[in-house]
């Protein structure tokens, strides 16, 4: 970058301080974005460990947050984010949640959402008993819960 004169024009060539300061501006623009990304990330990454540690305060009574079927009295919850409700292998769910997935029902944010509030008022007959009244709760479990995923994805 060539230095600036004292009337604001480059003082090699006269004619380049406007593509010079704009080369400034985006680069300054893009070091704020990477700024404020690495703040969501550090949100994200804190909802996710606020998430576990409701996960296993409360919710490891019933489930486990591997794919494998650790427990009896509730699904595996790895992956679940993404997948049709009701389908996790070698769980007898809830007509009700069985009624879901015939109807093509996906567990997305918005459908946890729901389902936390009010697990039984969703999906009448779950044996459920947990639910999530501070939505801040239910942000940091859906976090925690998405971030349950094989890692190549």
């Amino acid at each position: 970058i060539a230095p600036y004169s004292r009337r604001g024009l480059c003082a090699r060539c006269q004619s380049q301080p406007r593509q010079i300061s704009m080369k400034i501006v985006a680069l300054c623009m893009t070091l704020v974005g990477m700024l404020v990304g690495h703040n969501a990330c550090a949100d994200t990454a804190k909802e996710i460990a606020t998430g576990r540690n409701l996960f296993n305060h409360g919710c490891t009574a019933c489930h486990d947050d591997t794919g494998y079927m650790v427990k009896g009295d509730g699904p595996a919850l790895f992956g679940i984010v993404g997948k049709p409700v009701g389908a996790v292998a070698g769980f007898n769910y809830s007509p009700a949640l069985r009624a879901a997935n015939q109807n093509g029902d996906m567990w997305t944010p918005g459908r946890l959402q729901d389902f936390l509030i009010a697990p039984a008022r969703m999906y009448p007959g779950t044996t459920m008993p947990w639910s999530f009244s501070e939505a801040k709760d239910r942000k940091a479990m859906i976090a925690y819960l998405k971030s349950l995923k094989p890692l190549n994805h």
